[in-house]
């Protein structure tokens, strides 16, 4: 019987071995999560005399204590085959009232994930929340410096990094920080143009989505020449988004003669009385501005997108983990609800990467 279970293990060993040789694996992408504790909020003073909101507070807490760790154990068994866990910002709620709880509440962060994926590379890329409140952009780029740096196994100076994996490139932008960390992004693209799969994690959405209502940074004013930039950078190097912030979950697929860019949202927290979502939209027809209350500010980028969407879904109120299928042929968005471990829907993120190479014109 050992003898069998040996040549079993050898097999299954060399079959992972095929499978990575052939560029197949998964990742697990985790959204917005805001770690909370009340710790590490600093309220001596009434109010605080800085942002502070006991609503989203509220919100946190049970989610934090319960449900989030609830997901990350049967996420852990889901994707025990995948090769590295992204969470694309607002990790933690911010607002403490010091650096130095703020930079002890990302480490609590840090280890509920470690501790849930102790032999998977973790990667994390700053949220908005993630540098909110005294002294915590300041907190972020220490913990970065330290974590990234163990993680990627090189010295991480800022929250901009990237790492290669097989033909892949993941690269890691600190969008929270404003315009001028796209002289990094540009290098990085240049640098890695021969990757097969060119993945870009930031934390706000670049391409709107219909109903879209929270506030956007890229959508700001004075955010109109950097927005186009990034677009253009995108189409030329056919890049795969991948973000949050919104609170929602999508997919949307854009494409002109100039390249493609698929962009993913992600969203963790969990709403564990929801069996499904409480709105799904599938469609490229569905990408309009039809939805009720789209704030003006995103509705000429609407307008202007609705020619080039490929593909389209939005799913409102599913907190829940994703999974990435990576293989030549595509790349597919597989979506689970809260804890559940069984997906309730599967889209397909990038359709084979040579049609979007095709599409464009010498």
């Amino acid at each position: 019987m050992k003898f069998f279970l040996k040549i079993f293990s050898v097999l299954l060993a060399a079959s992972a071995a095929i499978i990575s040789a052939a560029g197949e694996y998964q990742v697990l992408v985790l959204g917005d999560m805001h770690h909370d504790n009340m710790k590490f909020h600093d309220l001596s003073e009434n109010p605080p005399p800085f942002h502070y909101n006991p609503a989203e507070v509220k919100r946190n807490l049970p989610n934090s204590e319960r449900y989030q760790p609830r997901m990350l154990k049967t996420a852990g068994k889901v994707a025990a085959q995948a090769r590295m866990v992204i969470q694309v910002g607002d990790l933690t709620q911010g607002d403490c009232g010091s650096k130095a709880l703020h930079k002890a509440m990302l480490e609590s962060a840090y280890n509920t994930l470690k501790t849930a994926f102790p032999d998977k590379p973790l990667y994390l890329t700053p949220g908005n929340h993630d540098y909110r409140g005294p002294g915590a952009k300041a907190a972020y780029w220490d913990f970065n410096r330290q974590y990234m740096s163990k993680e990627t196994g090189t010295a991480v100076k800022t929250p901009d990094y990237s790492v290669r994996h097989g033909q892949d490139v993941y690269i890691f932008l600190d969008a929270a920080g404003g315009g001028a960390h796209l002289n990094f992004l540009k290098a990085e693209l240049k640098k890695h143009q021969d990757a097969r799969y060119k993945f870009v994690i930031g934390h706000y959405a670049l391409l709107p989505l219909p109903g879209m209502r929270a506030g956007c940074m890229f959508f700001d004013k004075g955010w109109e020449k950097p927005r186009e930039q990034m677009l253009k950078l995108f189409l030329e190097y056919d890049v795969i988004y991948i973000c949050g912030h919104i609170h929602a979950s999508s997919v949307v697929d854009y494409r002109t003669d100039a390249g493609n860019i698929s962009q993913l949202m992600a969203f963790s927290i969990l709403s564990p009385k929801l069996t499904k979502p409480s709105l799904e939209l599938r469609g490229k027809e569905k990408y309009s501005t039809e939805l009720p209350r789209v704030l003006p500010r995103y509705q000429q980028a609407l307008e202007s997108l609705q020619p080039g969407i490929e593909e389209f879904y939005y799913a409102k109120n599913p907190g829940g983990y994703v999974i990435l299928n990576v293989s030549d042929r595509q790349v597919d968005a597989v979506f689970y609800l809260n804890w559940q471990d069984k997906p309730y829907t599967t889209v397909t993120l990038r359709k084979n990467n040579t049609v979007a190479n095709n599409n464009k014109q010498p």
